[in-house]
């Protein structure tokens, strides 16, 4: 999507191109992202008490993604503002993709907002779809780790950004 940021990787040659696309096309490829979720988790109508982790299925059985929480803060709000203390959770989504099953980045990027909405029972901020954008908002969900082989030397890489929180 348009307002997804994070990790990324560039073929330096044609042949290094060609085998990078193999690795995503045949899902070798590993991701991590990271999101805030607009309160917490205790907040939550669909979780179960004190849960911090868990899983749901992606569409079309193409895998599953993992999410836990990493930790949570207050939202900071200006000197004698008549509004209720707000929270926000910096969640992990971690992908297994199913063996043959293609999908794009973008439905990755739906199908863990349309997860925070429906299984995790909050929105991610700034998605104006599942939940709501304020505004000078953007969606807050970050590629923040890749994991594959280097199309060169054939060494396990992984690239990692840890998002600001």
């Amino acid at each position: 999507g348009k307002d997804t940021s994070g990790v990324l990787v560039l073929a330096l040659s044609t042949e290094a191109q060609k085998k990078l696309k193999a690795q995503f096309e045949s899902n070798e490829v590993k991701f991590a992202y990271t999101g805030i979720i607009r309160g917490k988790l205790e907040e939550s109508k669909t979780l179960k008490e004190g849960q911090s982790s868990g899983k749901f299925q992606m569409d079309g059985n193409a895998g599953t993604i993992s999410w836990k929480k990493l930790r949570v803060r207050k939202v900071s709000q200006p000197l004698n503002a008549q509004v209720p203390t707000e929270f926000i959770t910096l969640v992990q989504f971690t992908l297994q993709i199913s063996s043959g099953a293609e999908t794009a980045q973008p439905e990755i990027e739906e199908q863990i907002r349309r997860g925070c909405a429906k299984q995790i029972g909050l929105a991610l901020v700034g998605d104006s779809t599942y939940g709501e954008r304020r505004e000078g908002e953007t969606l807050q969900l970050r590629a923040t780790r890749m994991e594959f082989t280097h199309p060169v030397t054939g060494k396990k890489l992984i690239i990692e950004k840890e998002l600001e929180f």
